[in-house]
């Protein structure tokens, strides 16, 4: 247990420290009027592309009325896209796809000759889905662009286009790939060698070069292409040295691997040193060779970071960087990074840096927006809480002081000048600055962004409600309701608030912040008074989204997949140090994916996660704390629908699974600590799973849990009641007469008066019912009032009842003679009861069942069909319980159902008797006529 929170330390370290920063650094950034910008060099770039094609096309081009003007705009294009600066001066000079397709469509009808702008036109087309036809266009012109004038880097672009397609394409074309590769890199020396380009375009050739042909070219091709560079003659020697030492960097840390310091091998550390100090060697006789050039020094920031050179600092490297040119934005990320407290920084010097760059006042370059980095840096510092980077003050007017600059600078911009207001009045709210905030709310008028709130870890629509109810005549009256909140003084924040939520004549952003918090704080009122509070994610502000896409669906569940690493929301309220957490969650996709996590998770305020994480394929429960990772044992298996409850009680913590205990530690948390935030998620990157919660509630222990009763389990004998013969009032959702568990959801509802009675209809497609019944029946008894246009016969394996393995009736099969039929599969081997003829438009009651001996088929109370297995409990399988859907594949069933039940025992002769008795006495089983 952690007496303090080293996060909590470093916060309140960083907050003493920050009284002392001043704006100004020993040595500023150098941003006087003749610094070099990206702009120039974008410009350089520019007009070396014009030499490399504008030029030679004019000099030796085919020139015809039909393609001459598009000729011209292409090439242009041409010169523009392969300019790779980011800077904001070059955005609107670059032409968007739509324009360079348009262009593109022209030259291709026109029946145009020239190799560099058809081969230009096969990319186009690959890029926007065309493959086949831009591939064949890309490898007909790139042959042909030897016979031309153009310089051979024209021949590379085409080549590498095909490389790449090769590449994404996988295993398959992994020969094509390497033979592309093969045939680029001794052509990229060639380009490197050519006396086309003199002394002062090297700098503009290694940009190309390195933008690109090496990012995201991956380790193998940069190995190669850095060795060749090292045997080669006649390669300028500042390109070189540049291009064999950033390779280097990456050689040695692929030397080292990427895990923490304390699992790296003395080997590996070995490797690691003595390939730094061939980078070091190398980027450093590239900077003594023209130090005019930001690239150079910047590849030695990453070194000096490391710590293993002599050469300087890595803030002597970041100056030498940007004396050579002011924005070379590499500098900044990468010195951004070696000031982080886990490099040694601390948060202090990183806002320090940030305050540097925003007094430079250029506003034509990005550098002052390097603030923004950085407070997006110190919010990852702290574990993702804006919340406690809001607190440190200092960043504040620095950030205003940046965004009230770019405002001024592009204040011909409307659209632009609306945005920076709008991130200003985002901003003021995170700092608590609601007077400010107002201010630019009202400035922004129709114009105002509520995403902009999102750079800020806040939702628009309740931030900007909170913005004004906190400012002018209501704000003293909200502020007190919130201090009533903040002390837990829930029965008069909820009175408060909804009495300033009844003023008239209220903006509706108000209004609608002073019912969510009346709400909140009546959910707390109750909550504090032992009640069972639903907290079930359906209202989206009482969530805060972290990671992932969220979305509501139409049964009352939340859904979830992912965009990255994982999907993460968090409840915006905290129930103190004493609350027991229920749930069901379930997941799609992704069952047989390893390391895929899923479960409920603490997040206190120290900013650290302990995720209680259920492994879908071990059937293990991972913890992870602060500082560690466990792996637990769970007792029951994890399936695709799971119940859960998670047991906090002061630092005692106990989560179980499917009614079993998972993970108990009696000192997880520090009591002493503020509360935790409880939270939902999963730990993956799969790109079609997805989870869901569901029934998530909550409530008050008033003493220790003690020995946990498990959660809720089946009742004994019957398990499932489903009367489909009335529609329920939530006409997607139909409750299990047997108790709560195992509503059955309706997917595309379709309920029809038939006879004397309600129908639930099945017309295909994803009509279907999902019980999230997933228990394990060693015997059993299935029963079903079932109806079909079709008799049963040849088709998709599908029916009215579904379980797989464990239990299933057909009315379709592929196998014909398995049509019509109850199966088990009992040892790996199926077992067939038959229903015998079954006729179309005719109900049925139908019934199946096990004993662990004979599996049998009833019809209208009267058995039809057995079949004797080996003997034993029916196999198990991890589906859900699925009604007119096969469990696996999107197989429908199209017809019609009533009573369907599910028993955990086989019934006897006489019990199926009595039930098709009852199903006719209540007239269930009638013809419509």
């Amino acid at each position: 247990m952690n007496s303090k929170p080293p996060m909590r330390e470093a916060f309140v370290a960083c907050v003493v420290v920050l009284a002392t920063i001043t704006a100004r650094a020993a040595q500023p950034i150098p941003a006087g009027e003749k610094a070099v910008t990206e702009v120039q060099v974008a410009d350089r770039i520019y007009e070396l592309n014009r030499r490399q094609y504008i030029a030679i096309h004019d000099k030796h081009g085919h020139f015809d009325p039909k393609w001459d003007e598009a000729a011209e705009q292409m090439l242009n294009v041409i010169c523009r896209w392969r300019v790779p600066s980011t800077a904001p001066a070059t955005e609107g000079l670059m032409p968007s796809v739509e324009q360079a397709n348009a262009i593109s469509n022209k030259l291709l009808a026109s029946g145009c000759d020239d190799p560099l702008l058809m081969a230009f036109c096969g990319r186009l087309m690959c890029d926007a889905g065309n493959l086949n036809e831009g591939r064949d266009v890309l490898k007909k012109w790139r042959a042909r662009l030897p016979e031309t004038h153009y310089p051979l880097i024209a021949q590379a672009f085409p080549l590498q286009t095909l490389r790449v397609i090769a590449l994404r394409e996988g295993p398959r074309k992994a020969d094509l790939a390497r033979q592309y590769t093969n045939e680029l890199i001794p052509l990229l020396i060639r380009v490197m060698q050519s006396d086309f380009y003199g002394p002062d375009d090297q700098q503009l050739l290694w940009r190309t070069l390195s933008h690109y042909f090496i990012k995201g070219a991956g380790y193998e091709f940069y190995q190669q292409l850095s060795d060749a560079v090292g045997r080669a003659k006649g390669i300028d020697p500042w390109l070189s040295c540049t291009l064999r030492g950033n390779f280097a960097i990456e050689d040695a840390w692929k030397a080292r691997g990427n895990g923490y310091a304390n699992t790296v091998s003395p080997a590996q550390w070995r490797a690691f040193s003595e390939r730094i100090e061939v980078a070091a060697k190398l980027l450093n006789d590239a900077y003594n060779l023209h130090r005019d050039r930001p690239e150079p020094a910047t590849g030695m920031i990453t070194l000096a970071m490391a710590g293993h050179i002599d050469e300087g600092s890595a803030r002597d490297w970041f100056d030498r960087a940007v004396a050579a040119q002011l924005d070379y934005l590499p500098a900044y990320t990468v010195f951004s990074h070696a000031i982080w407290p886990r490099w040694g920084g601390s948060i202090s010097q990183m806002i320090a840096f940030g305050l540097e760059c925003a007094n430079t006042d250029r506003f034509d370059t990005e550098v002052p927006y390097q603030m923004f980095e950085i407070y997006q840096n110190v919010v990852v510092e702290l574990d993702g809480s804006h919340e406690l980077a809001g607190k440190l003050t200092a960043m504040y007017a620095p950030l205003d002081h940046v965004l009230a600059g770019y405002q001024e600078y592009d204040k011909e911009d409307l659209p632009r000048v609306a945005w920076n207001q709008s991130r200003r009045a985002a901003l003021a709210w995170r700092f608590g600055r609601y007077d400010a905030a107002r201010k630019m709310i009202e400035a922004a008028g129709d114009q105002l962004d509520a995403s902009a709130w999102d750079l800020f870890g806040g939702d628009g629509a309740t931030a900007i409600g909170e913005s004004l109810a906190r400012s002018g005549d209501l704000a003293d009256a909200t502020n007190a309701a919130l201090d009533d909140a903040e002390g837990r003084r829930w029965a008069e924040a909820s009175a408060a608030f909804s009495k300033l939520a009844a003023t008239a004549d209220l903006a509706p952003p108000v209004k609608d912040y002073l019912t969510l918090q009346a709400r909140r704080a009546d959910l707390m009122v109750r909550f504090e008074h032992g009640l069972v509070v639903d907290i079930q994610p359906n209202v989206a502000r009482d969530w805060k989204t972290v990671q992932g896409t969220w979305w509501f669906d139409p049964l009352g569940g939340v859904r979830a997949k992912s965009t990255g690493r994982g999907m993460w929301m968090i409840h915006e309220l905290t129930f103190g140090n004493r609350f027991e957490m229920t749930g069901v969650f379930e997941y799609k996709g992704a069952s047989k994916h390893p390391g895929f996590f899923v479960g409920p998770f603490l997040n206190p305020t120290s900013g650290h996660s302990i995720l209680f994480q259920a492994d879908l394929i071990e059937q293990r429960v991972y913890v992870s704390r602060p500082s560690s990772i466990e792996k637990q044992s769970a007792a029951a298996p994890v399936r695709e629908v799971n119940t859960f409850r998670l047991t906090c009680y002061d630092g005692a913590v106990t989560y179980a699974v499917n009614g079993q205990r998972a993970f108990s530690d009696p000192e997880l948390l520090d009591p002493r600590a503020d509360p935790p935030r409880i939270g939902l998620g999963a730990n993956f990157n799969h790109p079609t799973a997805q989870i869901c919660y569901r029934d998530v509630k909550i409530h008050k222990l008033d003493q220790p849990p003690g020995q946990e009763p498990p959660l809720p389990k089946r009742p004994e004998g019957l398990v499932l009641h489903y009367d489909f013969s009335k529609a329920p009032e939530l006409e997607a959702v139909a409750p299990n007469a047997t108790g709560d568990l195992y509503p059955a959801r309706i997917f595309d509802p379709h309920w029809v008066k038939d006879g004397p009675a309600q129908a639930l209809e099945f017309v295909g497609g994803d009509n279907y019912v999902d019980t999230g019944f997933c228990d394990h029946l060693p015997y059993w008894t299935i029963s079903a009032i079932v109806r079909s246009p079709q008799p049963p016969g040849k088709g998709t394996a599908t029916g009215p009842i579904e379980k797989e393995s464990n239990f299933v009736m057909h009315w379709d099969h592929f196998n014909a003679d398995l049509a019509g039929s109850v199966q088990v599969r009992n040892g790996g081997q199926w077992f067939v009861a038959k229903f015998g003829a079954l006729k179309a438009d005719t109900w049925y009651h139908l019934v199946g069942a096990y004993d662990g001996k004979v599996v049998r088929a009833y019809v209208n109370g009267v058995q039809t069909g057995a079949a004797e297995t080996t003997g034993g409990p029916a196999d198990d399988n991890q589906y859900s319980l699925k009604l007119a859907r096969h469990v696996v594949w999107d197989a429908p069933f199209k017809g019609r159902l009533r009573e369907v039940r599910v028993y955990d025992h086989a019934l006897s002769a006489d019990d199926v008797k009595k039930l098709y008795d009852e199903a006719a006495a209540k007239h269930l089983l009638e013809t419509d006529k």
